[in-house]
């Protein structure tokens, strides 16, 4: 007996990392509802920050990682100074989709003193090896949160074959001259 899911989306699942940094922020860090196609992700080493959304407002510290997921409308501020690991990402499903899409919540998850060297450490490192295993960190981390959206949001979508075939072709020839005809 095989696990179709499994079988069919385990190869297809895939991280995406589109821009990340290491940064010190100050009070100049700062935006009113600002809605990405993409997750940001940031890792407080020191000092702090505020996320907020709709009637959610979190104060950004170290010991915390932070997931604002995409489209989701997000002010931020810094009232002194932030020192933080960043990406912006996404964490895409087999049908190109961001398994974070749709959730109306920042997330959060804890980190241990070691758990934010590592990340930092191997972030500033410069070998094939530390993007395999950060990523591998990351992995794990998108997990965590990934966790926390309730098992309604989990669902794996079920297409008919001609909404599948659809989805295939466009992603197959994604391309400023494809024309509706196509």
């Amino acid at each position: 007996m095989n696990n179709s899911i499994f079988n069919s989306a385990a190869n297809d699942l895939r991280l995406q990392i589109l821009y990340s940094g290491y940064c010190v922020c100050d009070s100049s860090w700062h935006t009113e509802a600002l809605a990405t196609a993409f997750c940001r992700l940031y890792i407080p080493e020191s000092g702090g920050g505020v996320l907020q959304c709709e009637e959610q407002m979190v104060e950004m510290i170290p010991g915390y990682a932070y997931l604002l997921p995409p489209e989701l409308p997000i002010s931020y501020y810094c009232p002194n100074r932030l020192q933080k690991l960043f990406f912006h990402l996404s964490l895409l499903s087999p049908d190109h989709y961001d398994l974070f899409y749709g959730h109306k919540r920042l997330l959060q998850v804890p980190l241990t003193e070691s758990q934010l060297a590592e990340y930092i450490a191997l972030y500033h490192s410069q070998s094939y090896y530390s993007c395999l295993k950060l990523k591998q960190k990351l992995y794990g981390l998108l997990l965590d949160l990934y966790q926390q959206i309730p098992a309604s949001g989990q669902q794996v979508p079920s297409y008919s074959f001609h909404v599948r075939e659809t989805i295939d072709y466009i992603h197959r020839n994604l391309s400023a001259q494809l024309t509706v005809g196509e």
